[in-house]
C-alpha cells in the first residue's frame, strides 16, 4: 500500500481543536482505510495530501464520539446540581429572613454572613446565631 496511489474520501475533523482529521484512504486496488491523521514535525504527508486535496472549510464539522457526550452531559448535569444548588440556597435564604428574629436583627456581620452562605449549613448555623443572640437578649 505505501507505493500505491491512494485518494481521500470523507474528510472531516477528528477533535475539536481542528489538529486532527479523521478521513478514508481509498487505494487504487480496492481496499481502503480509516485513519486519523495529524501533522507531525518532520511533516506527515498524508496531512499534507489532505489540504493539497481539500480546503480548511471543507473539511466536516466534528462530530463527536460516545466519550464526548459523556464528558458534555456530565458536565450538563454538574450545571444543573449547581442550578439546583443555587435556587436551594437562594430559597433558604429567604426562609431564613422570614424568621422574626433574623429579619428584625440589628446584628449586620451575621445578616450578611445568612446572605453570602455558600451552603444550607452555613444559612442555619448563622440563622441560628442570631435567632439565639435574639432568645438571650430578650432573657
Amino acid at each position: 500500500m505505501a507505493n500505491q496511489i491512494k485518494k481521500i474520501l470523507a474528510p472531516r475533523w477528528d477533535n475539536r481543536e481542528q489538529t486532527r482529521v479523521r478521513c478514508t484512504f481509498s487505494y487504487e486496488d480496492g481496499t481502503s482505510i480509516t485513519a486519523s491523521v495529524t501533522e507531525t514535525q518532520a511533516g506527515n504527508p498524508d496531512w499534507k495530501q489532505i489540504f493539497e486535496e481539500y480546503k480548511e472549510e471543507d473539511i466536516g464539522d466534528f462530530i463527536p464520539n460516545a466519550k464526548d457526550k459523556v464528558h458534555k452531559n456530565n458536565r450538563q448535569t454538574q450545571l444543573n446540581r449547581q442550578k439546583d444548588l443555587n435556587e436551594a440556597l437562594f430559597a433558604a435564604k429567604l426562609e431564613a429572613f422570614e424568621i422574626p428574629e433574623v429579619r428584625d436583627s440589628k446584628n449586620r456581620i451575621l445578616k450578611a454572613r445568612v446572605r453570602k452562605a455558600k451552603s444550607l449549613g452555613e444559612i442555619y448555623i448563622f440563622a441560628g446565631a442570631i435567632v439565639t443572640e435574639s432568645l438571650s437578649e430578650t432573657a
